[in-house]
């Protein structure tokens, strides 16, 4: 493994979780943070299929709702990432999670975090999936690269992350997943504001 994934793992695993928010919704999902062990570290991310009925053209994480036959929601991160981007479940080395956030569309998403050797080979399932793309680690986890702004919402403000990263905007539930990844490995205590 590279000095770089290396270091992730470390600052990963050594700094205490942001504060997890009040959640509010009851079904449980997950997604998969596939980070790729380049030398120089990447994350896959996917850009839904326009035709979906629910965040059609956003960008995303390989995940889904929990199966009832799924043991865990690793296991449910797992699944759904086979079934849009051909990931082996085996190929992955779950490192840990973030807290759950709650969506707009009703889940309570639970992120789980895998490493991906760099010779696996991916595989949209154009039912769900109209492109995979890589974004570098480092980029990812640079706070600079945010942005927000505070929408109200059902009556009560939220914050909305999103960046940019090569003609990609990334925004919603993907962002604020990574921000705080961001927030836990850089070992903010405190989400900043950007």
């Amino acid at each position: 493994m590279s000095d770089s994934i290396n270091q992730f793992i470390q600052r990963f695993q050594l700094q205490l979780p942001p504060c997890a928010p009040v959640l509010k919704q009851s079904r449980k999902a997950a997604v998969l943070i596939p980070i790729i062990c380049h030398q120089e570290p990447t994350l896959l991310l996917t850009r839904r299929s326009s035709h979906l009925r629910k965040h059609p053209g956003q960008i995303a994480f390989p995940g889904g709702a929990a199966d009832i036959i799924d043991s865990s929601l690793a296991e449910t991160a797992l699944r759904e990432a086979k079934e849009e981007v051909n990931i082996n479940p085996a190929a992955v080395s779950i490192i840990g999670q973030l807290p759950a956030l709650d969506s707009i569309s009703g889940f309570q998403v639970t992120p789980v975090i895998g490493l991906l050797p760099c010779e696996l080979t991916f595989q949209a399932n154009l039912d769900e999936v109209d492109t995979l793309f890589e974004i570098p680690l480092s980029y990812a986890l640079n706070s600079k690269n945010y942005h927000s702004m505070e929408m109200i919402r059902h009556g009560y403000p939220r914050r909305i992350y999103f960046m940019f990263y090569a003609g990609h905007l990334i925004w919603g539930l993907t962002a604020s997943i990574l921000y705080r990844l961001t927030t836990q490995v850089n070992g903010m205590l405190y989400p900043e504001k950007p």
